[in-house]
């Protein structure tokens, strides 16, 4: 009995200390193919808020304004707990800017914040 006991609390110090789902505070990674436009200059990362079924207003992300033109991924950093986005790219040549990239992979949905000052005892 005290070998499950010990068992059981390594358990549960195991799950503490490598949580289930995804780090807090979260973040979205976001990933595609390097853009076929010729002479590009930069690339730029948008957001749009996700509700009723589609995909709000897309606004430029100010931390992927203008990325270097080969950058392939982006980090967005600025989510919310419990919100859900549509992204998009686009592809800058000097000023003029391409038409969006709408990502297949929408919506993504960001869980909402973990609960804080949950103590659990191990009997």
């Amino acid at each position: 009995m005290k070998k499950i006991l010990a068992v059981l609390a390594l358990l549960v110090f195991a799950a503490t200390l490598y949580a289930i789902g995804p780090a807090f505070p979260y973040s979205v990674a976001l990933g595609w193919t390097d853009s076929t436009t010729p002479n590009t200059t930069g690339q730029n990362v948008y957001r749009a808020p996700y509700a009723s079924g589609s995909c709000g207003t897309y606004a430029v992300l100010t931390a992927g304004a203008n990325i270097a033109p080969t950058l392939t991924t982006f980090t967005d950093t600025t989510v919310v707990p419990g919100a859900s986005y549509c992204y998009a790219t686009s592809a800058l040549e000097g000023t003029a800017e391409s038409a969006l990239a709408i990502s297949s992979s929408n919506p993504v949905l960001i869980p909402p914040a973990p609960q804080t000052g949950v103590t659990a005892v191990v009997q």
